[in-house]
């Protein structure tokens, strides 16, 4: 009986240190590198974002923060590689809506749960998109564009950024709207897939900060935004919703953390991102490279749009009878 209660108090009082020991840590937080992992490849409005976040983090927490690109799986590896990662606030994820959105309805299955293994920290940006082709493909405006894949047998390609990213499935929505066929073929990041377009290998993608520099320099041409509302560096460029009106494609980035980590750490994380994202040079540099632009909402109000956003594209993605095994 006294060894059970000595075992007991012992155990005890280790929890009580552990515990100390964790909250002492949290309020000291942080004391080295941070690492902040994207599921994308260098190049793109993902990582566009990724780079100013760490910059302006560096700033206000006064350690260093590396940015790792790890593409693969539509964003799977790295959600998971963050998620089984400790959760002390010095591994980070900046996380597409796609990846809480899109992949748990459309892969058959998912290497962790994004709802239960990640906390969402804040909200970062709302990304621009615009639907891009070859400027050698005799077509102007996107209902050219729609004509001219409707003649063609065997179907036309389109590239998108990956599996189950905004790019796959707004193209996904436009053939259903507009009643015609395309082949998809995912590529590893934005401007691969741009590149893709310009080669010939694919005749159409979605693409924003990752296309960019190939439509300033005249490689591609931009035959409508995705938004509804112009975007003020594609001046000229309609709206899809224009020429389809129930058209609407957006999507945002956000910043998240491995569940358990510690509340005042995720709040201190919390005060500097909106420190940074309230920057109006962080903004502008977001619209100069057609990235988007900075996005703040509520903790509540965000975790409520992703638990909206999930169930509108899981209708989608069951309508369209889409999945990857």
């Amino acid at each position: 009986m006294n060894l059970t209660r000595t075992f007991a108090q012992s155990l005890t009082i280790i929890l009580v240190l552990a515990c100390s020991a964790m909250a002492a840590s949290a309020q000291t937080y942080p004391t080295r590198t941070i690492h902040l992992l994207l599921g994308l490849p260098p190049g793109g409005a993902a990582d566009v974002t990724a780079r100013l976040i760490a910059r302006g983090l560096e700033d206000k927490l006064g350690q260093t923060v590396v940015v790792e690109n790890k593409p693969g799986s539509g964003g799977n590896l790295v959600g998971q590689l963050v998620a089984n990662a400790a959760p002390d606030g010095y591994t980070l994820l900046i996380g597409p809506d796609s990846l809480f959105v899109i992949n748990p309805h459309l892969y058959a299955n998912m290497p962790f749960n994004p709802f239960k293994d990640l906390i969402p920290v804040a909200s970062l940006i709302s990304n621009y998109y615009a639907f891009v082709v070859s400027s050698t493909l005799p077509v102007k405006t996107l209902p050219d564009f729609v004509a001219l894949a409707k003649r063609s047998n065997p179907p036309l390609l389109y590239a998108s950024f990956g599996n189950g990213t905004q790019s796959h499935l707004g193209v996904e929505m436009l053939k259903q709207i507009a009643q015609f066929d395309l082949t998809h073929v995912p590529y590893r990041g934005g401007p691969q897939a741009g590149i893709g377009v310009v080669s010939g290998d694919a005749s159409l993608t979605v693409g924003g900060g990752g296309v960019y520099p190939l439509i300033q320099s005249g490689q591609l041409r931009p035959l409508a935004v995705t938004s509804r509302e112009p975007i003020d560096e594609l001046p000229g460029v309609p709206s899809a919703s224009e020429f389809y009106p129930s058209y609407e494609l957006s999507s945002w980035q956000g910043l998240f953390a491995p569940a358990g980590t510690p509340p005042a750490v995720i709040e201190r994380l919390r005060a500097a991102t909106k420190e940074v994202i309230a920057d109006k040079a962080f903004d502008g540099k977001l619209r100069a490279t057609l990235s988007g632009k900075s996005y703040q909402s509520t903790p509540e109000a965000f975790a409520a749009q992703i638990k909206s956003e999930s169930e509108k594209y899981g209708a989608l993605i069951r309508t369209l009878n889409l999945k990857i095994q």
